[in-house]
């Protein structure tokens, strides 16, 4: 596809390759060669002022970093992308950003900001009434209360994202 949009010139559609050339590079956990291409896709996004592609790619780069445990580097992406997604008001993108910097968060022990922006999230989901996100939501934050040892709280928040996916 990248040959392809090459051909037509299409900058956005060359953007969106490099993006899923990193996403391929990525599940294989060749981090190197997925913030390449993330970057590349990124430099195009910005070139092209498409502020969907660059939040995009800031988030995916925010998530190698969190993979490769450079959560300094991973929050400032993540930050970055978030930015972005309350500019444009792309909730559903931005609840998963708050998701991946709480999670960031959580990596660094910050309990405490790990469930603030844990339970931001949860409340877009539930403003766009997004279950799948809820449940995802419920299970983070019960994962912050399992890492702090709060058992009780913890299998709570996991039972209810259980009867979500059982529903579902």
């Amino acid at each position: 596809s990248l040959k392809i949009y090459e051909s037509i010139n299409d900058e956005k559609g060359i953007a969106a390759a490099y993006a899923n050339i990193g996403n391929v590079y990525f599940s294989q956990g060749n981090y190197a060669d997925a913030l390449k291409n993330h970057l590349i896709g990124l430099k195009i996004s910005d070139k092209i002022n498409d502020q969907i592609g660059i939040a995009t790619a800031y988030n995916n780069i925010g998530n190698i970093n969190y993979f490769q445990k450079n959560y300094s580097e991973s929050l400032k992406s993540l930050f970055a992308a978030l930015e972005i997604r309350k500019k444009i008001g792309t909730r559903k993108d931005e609840a998963t950003v708050y998701n991946n910097i709480a999670n960031a968060y959580l990596a660094q022990g910050n309990y405490d900001e790990s469930l603030k922006t844990h339970n931001i999230s949860l409340k877009i989901c539930e403003e766009l009434n997004d279950i799948q996100g809820i449940s995802a939501s419920y299970s983070n934050i019960g994962s912050v209360y399992s890492s702090l040892g709060k058992l009780d709280e913890a299998l709570v928040k996991f039972s209810s994202a259980l009867q979500i996916q059982e529903k579902i």
